[in-house]
């Protein structure tokens, strides 16, 4: 093999083990966040729908919904769907455009996540805080932001399969 190839084969073993490790964090916590969330009824991903409603003041188009929480419409139905059957948020027809529908927090849905909130807090701050303090946490975040905004940009990308 080339010292070229070596390289190549090289940089991609590095991003691969930043790949595993980026996903074995992101899924532990997730397990982690679900096993917190699941004695009050709620799993990871409804606590940050009700999390993402509080932040933008208590309704977000479903559409937002989806993009918040990186699901397809049809997911984003599913989830809504059972949320309102839980009674923590319910739909809302936009009256100056019918094709838009919004989720709306329920009393329900705010006391459910002031409850959930602190064991939130307490997680980020077991795994998060603790091991990476305030200046390994703010690189951190610098470095995510990277990440997230050259996924965002998809120029000239064709995606796979298509």
């Amino acid at each position: 093999m080339s010292s070229n190839l070596w390289h190549i084969y090289f940089m991609e073993m590095e991003w691969t083990q930043v790949w595993d490790k980026m996903m074995d964090v992101q899924l532990g916590l997730m397990g982690e966040l679900e096993e917190v969330m699941n004695p009050l009824g709620l799993t990871g991903l409804t606590f940050h729908v009700l999390r993402f409603l509080v932040e933008a003041g208590g309704h977000l188009k479903l559409m937002e919904v989806a993009g918040k929480v990186h699901h397809s419409q049809s997911g984003t139905t599913r989830l809504v769907d059972r949320m309102e059957k839980d009674g923590f948020l319910q739909r809302l027809a936009c009256e100056a455009d019918r094709r838009v529908t919004y989720a709306k927090i329920t009393l329900e849905g705010e006391r459910i996540f002031k409850e959930a909130k602190p064991l939130w807090h307490q997680l980020i701050q077991l795994r998060l805080g603790e091991p990476l303090g305030s200046e390994s946490g703010e690189a951190y975040l610098k470095l995510l932001s990277k990440i997230e905004t050259s996924t965002t940009k998809r120029d000239g990308i064709c995606p796979l399969g298509k």
